[in-house]
């Protein structure tokens, strides 16, 4: 081989291996400089139950207020029960008992005129609801408005018939109409209605009894046994209708049946009068047992010697 080729065949090789190195180097580099497929983040952290925000109803938030508003009307705060409550109504404008809760703490404060319009808009939201007549009629009675107080309690007596405190005001405010005859009614025939209900009973007994006519109170116990009533205001009543004819020995058995049946109820009226009849048939040692029940419940002493003494009018234990 001439040196002439031997060269050219050199200077080939140097100058390949120079390409092959670069073009290494060249891939080298692309790899290492080429951004690289990266892993996706992690997903965010699931909330926990302490972070999250509780999401309160306008129903939950009315019913919270309407029971801050109760707890305020109970402490005599009643200004405050008044915003509470209209924040119910602000919340659930159909909410009948708040527009009768607000007016009762407004009548609480005197406020006459809000009071009636929160009554007035009560019956307008729902006619059949008793509360609304019965606030409305306080509100007329305690403003000495007897015609509307009645008419008022009426229909809540209508709506609600085995209410006995609502049958107490109409009976109230008929009182004060005198109109103690439809007093006398307005009981009779609550229980000819409903013989369960045992203060209705005790009303028309009671309203005979006051206008001393014991007689009718015997003939009225007398019937209704006839017709299988047992009560116990039956013998009560008869009980006390013969202290007051004076008929002793006719009224202690009667009494005594009330305290076996109910000693701890309706037979506190009978204590006082059993002491009365046994001091009239003389028997001390029964009128004073009965004498110290009546005390005993009463939370008084007793008189000392005053069952020994002599039967006088209106003399009482």
């Amino acid at each position: 081989m001439s040196l002439r080729n031997h060269k050219t065949k050199s200077l080939f090789w140097r100058v390949a291996s120079v390409i092959i190195v670069l073009a290494l180097i060249a891939t080298g580099a692309y790899f290492y400089l080429k951004p690289q497929k990266q892993p996706p983040p992690p997903p965010p952290p699931e909330p926990s139950p302490t972070s999250s925000v509780a999401v309160v109803s306008p129903e939950e938030e009315a019913e919270q207020a309407y029971e801050a508003g109760s707890r305020a009307f109970a402490e005599k705060d009643y200004r405050t029960a008044i915003a509470q409550y209209t924040r119910v109504i602000e919340l659930t404008p159909q909410s009948t008992a708040a527009y009768v809760a607000r007016g009762n703490a407004q009548l609480a404060l005197v406020h006459y005129d809000q009071a009636m319009s929160d009554y007035s808009l009560a019956i307008a939201r729902d006619p059949e609801y008793s509360s609304a007549y019965f606030s409305s009629g306080t509100a007329h009675w305690l403003l000495g408005q007897l015609p509307e107080a009645e008419s008022a309690y009426r229909k809540a007596v209508e709506l609600e018939p085995d209410d006995s405190l609502t049958y107490s005001r109409l009976a109230t405010v008929l009182y004060e109409q005198n109109k103690a005859k439809e007093v006398e009614n307005l009981y009779q025939h609550a229980y000819e209605f409903n013989s369960r209900r045992e203060w209705a009973l005790m009303g028309w007994l009671g309203e005979v009894l006051s206008q001393k006519r014991y007689g009718d109170v015997l003939a009225i116990c007398q019937g209704l046994r006839q017709k299988g009533d047992h009560s116990p205001a039956l013998s009560l009543y008869s009980g006390i209708a013969h202290v007051e004819l004076k008929e002793y020995s006719a009224a202690i058995p009667e009494l005594e049946e009330v305290v076996r049946a109910d000693p701890d109820g309706i037979a506190f009226d009978a204590y006082e009068r059993l002491a009365e009849a046994y001091r009239a048939v003389k028997n001390v040692s029964r009128c004073e047992y009965y004498q110290q029940e009546f005390s005993r419940r009463m939370g008084r002493d007793t008189i000392a010697g005053w069952c020994k003494e002599e039967v006088e009018e209106g003399d009482a234990p």
